[in-house]
């Protein structure tokens, strides 16, 4: 903990990469308030007078915490492993060998790949990545109109305005 009682992030992460039951033991403390609220701001959106067209839910460990058939549609925010790892490194000013730790706590990109309903390839221009999304966001509003379900839920990993 740091002197204002907050967490101290960086040494909270060199732990749980490291040792897997640290990080499990820190899941279990974390998943269940997370996925509370979660939801709770879900059945809030369905519920107002307007509900929104879809409701994006941003989930990093979608997989990983089973979480893929809770959700109506998945998008998945793609890169390759390489660029992965570059990004984290750079992001969170790590080695090589922290980021790789912290991407192997993950399931790899090309099998999360296969099981998503669509993906963003976040390597070209951010223009060309918004294009993908909105194509995306109108797909999304198609199929909750479809079904009639307000707020129907789909994944975005990185955000969406839809």
């Amino acid at each position: 903990m740091r002197d204002d009682r907050s967490p101290d992030r960086t040494k909270l992460a060199q732990l749980v990469f490291s040792d897997p039951q640290a990080r499990k033991t820190l899941e279990s403390i974390t998943h269940p308030a997370i996925l509370g609220l979660m939801w709770q701001r879900v059945e809030q959106l369905r519920a107002r007078v307007r509900p929104p067209e879809v409701a994006v839910l941003v989930i990093p460990l979608l997989f990983e915490v089973g979480l893929q058939d809770q959700v109506d549609r998945i998008v998945l925010a793609w890169a390759s492993p390489e660029e992965q790892l570059r990004r984290t490194a750079r992001r969170d000013n790590l080695t090589q060998q922290e980021a790789l730790k912290r991407l192997s706590a993950q399931w790899p990109i090309e099998q999360k790949k296969e099981r998503s309903h669509w993906v963003v390839n976040t390597e070209g221009s951010l223009e060309e990545v918004r294009d993908q999304v909105e194509r995306i966001c109108e797909e999304l509003k198609r199929l909750a109109r479809e079904r009639g379900d307000p707020a129907a839920g789909a994944i975005y990993k990185g955000g969406c305005r839809c």
